[in-house]
Formats: structure tokens, C-alpha cells, sequence
């Protein structure tokens, strides 16, 4: 009966931990790329990142003071002629501003299969699909 509750009590503990986290999701970066993102590709991305993370239960707020994490994807090489564009997603903690997790350097290129999609988009689309469901338990 102790262990029962014992473990209740760990597991009412680790789901209100998880469900407490929120995040901020920030403007991409795009010194290292040396080109402006435009207004309507960051909101895409913005939308995007905002969207996975509701959908794996995570809080989203406006204001990055309330949020534990600010997510901000980071573009480090920038698309053109047979050259695809490069960038990947880093998580900071609000208090400190360190930099906690890393996502992989992903790719984006534009191509017809691809149904002509911006490259930043794309890059950025591949991450949230394939990695978000892996890195953000690594956040607790």
C-alpha cells in the first residue's frame, strides 16, 4: 500500500511537471545567414513551431517573461542556385538565456516535389515534424 502511493504521488508529480512548461517562440535568427527572413515566411514558421507544440500538450504564451523556454530557430545558411538552405532550432531558458538544447542542422531546398515551398520553411518544417517529439522530453 506504502509503494502505491509512493508511486502516485511520483507520477501526479512528473504529469504536473511535464504539463508546466511553456515556451515562447521567438524571431528567426538569420545573422549567420546574412539574409532578412521575410514577414510572412517567420509567421509561417512561427505558426508552424506554435502548432507542434500545442499538439505534443505543451502551454504556448505571448509574453516571454511567463514562459520557461524561448524557442528560436536559427538560420545559418541561407538558399540559392543548387544550394539549399540550413538552419536548426535552439531552446533557452528564460531566466538564464543559456542555450539548454540543440536541435540537428536540418536542410530545406526548393523543388517541385516539394510543391515549391519556401526553403526556410522547409528546413524548419522538417525539424518540427521529425526531432520536436524527441528533444522536447528532453527538456524535464
Amino acid at each position: 500500500m506504502k509503494k502505491l502511493i509512493i508511486l502516485f504521488l511520483f507520477t501526479l508529480f512528473f504529469s504536473l511537471n511535464s504539463f508546466s512548461q511553456s515556451f515562447f517562440v521567438d524571431k528567426t535568427d538569420s545573422q549567420k545567414a546574412g539574409v532578412p527572413v521575410k514577414f510572412e515566411v517567420e509567421q509561417t514558421i512561427n505558426r508552424i513551431i506554435k502548432a507542434k507544440l500545442v499538439e505534443l500538450g505543451k502551454k504556448v504564451t505571448n509574453d516571454k517573461s511567463e514562459a520557461d523556454y524561448i524557442v528560436i530557430p536559427v538560420l545559418i545558411r541561407k538558399s540559392g542556385y543548387a544550394k539549399s538552405a540550413k538552419g536548426y532550432i535552439a531552446f533557452l531558458k528564460t531566466n538564464s538565456g543559456k542555450e539548454v538544447l540543440r536541435s540537428e542542422i536540418e536542410k530545406g531546398m526548393r523543388n517541385a516535389f516539394q510543391g515549391m515551398k519556401n526553403p526556410f520553411v522547409l528546413c524548419f518544417d522538417r525539424i518540427i515534424t521529425e526531432q520536436f517529439p524527441t528533444l522536447l522530453p528532453l527538456l524535464n
